[in-house]
This record gives C-alpha cells, structure tokens and sequence, in this order.
C-alpha cells in the first residue's frame, strides 16, 4: 500500500462523514490515481451528471460546508468552476495523450494539504 491510499485507509477509518473528509477522500483518490500515469499522460475528470459529459482538467478542489464540493481548473483550456451537492458527486478520472507532446505532461497540484 502506499502512502496515499495509506492516508485515504486512515481518513475513512476516522468514522468522520463530514463535507471535509468526503473531499479529502475525493483528493486522496484522484492523487493516487494521477500518481500511476506514465510521462506521456496527463489527468482528466469526466463529469456525466449534467446534460452532456464535461471533461476538466482539475487543479483545485476545495469543499463549502455543509454540503458542496467545489472542482476548479479549465475546459477546453478555459477556466471553469464545478459546485455538486457532495451526496451527487459522481465522475470518472481517466488519462489522455499529452496536450504538447514535446513539454513534460502537466500534473495537477490537486487541492489543499492534507496534513492540515
């Protein structure tokens, strides 16, 4: 196991169903996740609870008690901010193809610090 879903292991076993803890668990997930793509992928997060699916290249994820947790980052290279009811939050984290083949794949600095 490493660290990351080390620290989801610890997050979830706290007993906490807060906004707060389902966000953390939201960032551990997509890090772990990003942490497995090679060098020539980059993250993306579909999101299909709306008329037609959004794609969005995450860079922020933060939450608003009691209930939203709110994505930030571009679609189709265009800043962009998702708020979902934290109980309707539903998507799929998927990589694809390098943006510009000749610079290094872009990582997302997802959300806050977890040690906080």
């Amino acid at each position: 196991m490493n660290e990351v879903s080390q620290n989801l292991l610890n997050i979830m076993q706290n007993g906490d169903d807060s906004v707060e803890s389902k966000c953390r668990r939201i960032i551990t997930l997509i890090r772990d996740f990003q942490s497995e793509l090679n060098d020539k992928t980059e993250l993306l997060i579909k999101f299909a609870s709306y008329s037609e699916n959004i794609e969005m290249s995450p860079q922020y994820i933060t939450y608003q008690e009691p209930d939203l947790i709110i994505f930030k980052g571009t679609i189709s290279e265009l800043p962009a901010t998702i708020i979902q009811n934290v109980n309707q939050v539903n998507f799929l984290l998927y990589g694809v193809p390098k943006a510009l083949p000749q610079e290094p794949a872009r990582r997302a600095k997802i959300g806050f610090d977890l040690e906080a």
